[in-house]
């Protein structure tokens, strides 16, 4: 059994302050994991793409080493697709040993905000 948050819940104690489970701040939900489970599947199809990447704090590495390591993330049609390919462009540019870390870390476009 999982415990996930999402948006909307509040409860009321007798005196009708708002009372929340330990570790849920206010406006979350506990969920259970088959429901997060199920929200997750619902998107991994859902058309999605990479428009623009930021490379940040790299002065050594080639550009187009890193933006080849991409690639594969900018041709993603799907949330699945993307999320994968990304992972994969992670794992590509650590066996490099060419920068210290990598991390890629996917943000909404602001019309999707």
């Amino acid at each position: 059994v999982g415990r996930c948050l999402r948006g909307g819940m509040e409860r009321q104690d007798g005196a009708g302050q708002q009372q929340h489970p330990a570790g849920v701040a206010p406006g979350e939900e506990v969920v259970s994991f088959g429901d997060f489970h199920k929200d997750v599947l619902s998107v991994l199809g859902a058309p999605c793409r990479v428009t623009a990447f930021e490379v940040v704090g790299n002065t050594r590495t080639r550009a187009q080493t890193v933006e080849r390591a991409f690639e594969a993330a900018e041709k993603a049609e799907t949330f699945e697709g993307v999320a994968r390919a990304l992972d994969e462009s992670v794992r590509r540019l650590e066996a490099l040993r060419v920068l210290r870390s990598v991390d890629a870390t996917a943000l909404p476009h602001s019309y999707n905000a």
